[in-house]
């Protein structure tokens, strides 16, 4: 007895290899998604609402992160801005904050241009002297 065989027999059909139909098989993948997701509106719901939040996140930081690191600043002249605070010994520790707005006003008004060589600004003044101003 002959044993049975298939007149046209397909090629053999490789998981994740391309195929001639991409389409085709586009087309069938999202007919199957949509059915899959009216059978179960629960979690279509969820994966909805999930995909939406982590999209609108991820935009609203690229966002913020865009406008405030890759911008320019805002300023005329941004080479000549400047960072200002005091260090003082405590402790054997180094603490650094930023300056109180009397010092400012006492470093605005004796300075007018940072010194190139990275000697201090103003000769210091005792903060007694500083306060009094105020």
């Amino acid at each position: 007895m002959r044993s049975l065989r298939q007149a046209h027999v397909p090629p053999p059909v490789t998981p994740g290899a391309p195929t001639e139909r991409l389409l085709g098989d586009l087309w069938q993948d999202l007919r199957y998604a949509a059915r899959m997701l009216r059978k179960q509106p629960g979690f279509a719901i969820t994966a909805i609402l999930t995909l939406g939040l982590g999209i609108g996140a991820n935009t609203a930081i690229i966002s913020l992160v865009r406008a405030l690191f890759f911008s320019p600043l805002a300023v005329e002249d941004a080479s000549r801005l400047v960072n200002l605070h005091q260090t003082l010994a405590h402790r054997r520790e180094l603490l650094a904050f930023e300056i109180a707005l009397p010092d400012y006003w006492y470093y605005r008004d004796q300075t007018r241009a940072p010194r190139a060589d990275g000697s201090p600004l103003v000769p210091d003044e005792p903060a007694a002297a500083r306060r009094d101003r105020c």
